[in-house]
């Protein structure tokens, strides 16, 4: 009997701490900076961005003065604020990588912020996980390099998207 409860115990404790961990953080705005609360509406970010993006792959990518780098869910600074965008915003996680922009190029960084992809890209979208017609899975991302469009895969390499 004392196995049983302690099993118990043990099981409400990790779904109590798994559903804390899960819980995904809000951006907010207030005196036109950004921040982040969590679901119940605790401020766990103060207002301090001049831009956000939602987080994805637990990081987020915020700005000061339209540079951007990337926060974890504490609001540690764990890629240095170094990117430009020409869209106006920033960058989110997919499949690992994000697509930022760097003295006018676009390219691709990892979660430690180190160059997986080149700055070599007029432009460069995040990257997707897709079935092919056979159904095995195609992950991929859309560039622009000059009026060239097309897509490559993780690794920088040129493939058909389509």
């Amino acid at each position: 009997m004392k196995t049983i409860i302690k099993i118990t115990a043990i099981a409400i404790c990790t779904f109590i701490a798994t559903a804390v961990q899960a819980q995904e953080l809000v951006k907010f705005k207030e005196n036109g900076k950004a921040g982040f609360k969590d679901q119940n509406g605790k401020v766990i970010i103060k207002p301090k961005y001049s831009g956000a993006e939602d987080f994805s792959e637990k990081l987020a990518s915020v700005s000061l003065n339209d540079i951007w780098g990337f926060i974890d869910e504490t609001g540690k600074v764990v890629i240095p604020f170094k990117y430009n965008s020409g869209y106006g915003t920033g960058s989110k996680f997919s499949q690992g990588l994000a697509s930022v922009s760097l003295n006018g190029k676009w390219g691709y960084i990892d979660k430690a912020g180190n160059t997986v992809i080149p700055f070599d890209y007029n432009e460069a979208w995040d990257f997707k996980n897709e079935k092919n017609y056979d159904g095995t899975p195609k992950i991929y991302a859309h560039v622009r390099k000059g009026s060239d469009e097309f897509c490559i895969d993780k690794t920088g390499k040129r493939i058909r998207c389509w």
